[in-house]
């Protein structure tokens, strides 16, 4: 591994939903622990390929892939290429999800639970894409 490419990461707040945390990273050689978030992670891996734990399994994310981690979810993440993996990410937090129902006149305010780590659709793919941007 050439050790002079550095990870990259870039966070910033989404002008929606009284702000969601949002995430452009591009990681070789970043290695997370078991952790959890207070919001939920939804993201697109744009390159390479990672490899995480999430719900008691490891899984595996190629280009393409949306990657899907419950709230306080205990999870990890590490690259599964020798490129490393670049992805685009948003962390929504429960009372977000709360206020989309909200919005969508839905009697109900609820918070999702993603039963799925990886999803490999190409539309919804393209979607977030645009979401990102």
């Amino acid at each position: 591994m050439d050790k002079n490419t550095k990870d990259k990461v870039n966070f910033t707040i989404a002008n929606a939903y009284d702000g969601i945390e949002t995430v452009f990273a591009k990681y070789k050689y970043q290695e997370f622990s078991k952790h959890v978030h207070e919001g939920y992670t939804i993201g697109v891996i744009e390159k390479g390929t990672q490899r995480f734990y999430r719900s008691g399994e490891i899984h595996i994310a190629d280009t393409n892939s949306i990657i899907l981690v419950n709230a306080d979810d205990v999870h990890t993440g590490e690259s599964a290429s020798p490129e490393g993996w670049q992805y685009r990410a948003m962390y929504p937090l429960p009372e977000h999800f709360e206020n989309i129902c909200s919005d969508l006149c839905v009697e109900k305010k609820f918070a999702p639970y993603f039963s799925s780590s990886v999803i490999n659709d190409q539309i919804l793919t393209e979607q977030l894409r645009l979401l990102f941007t």
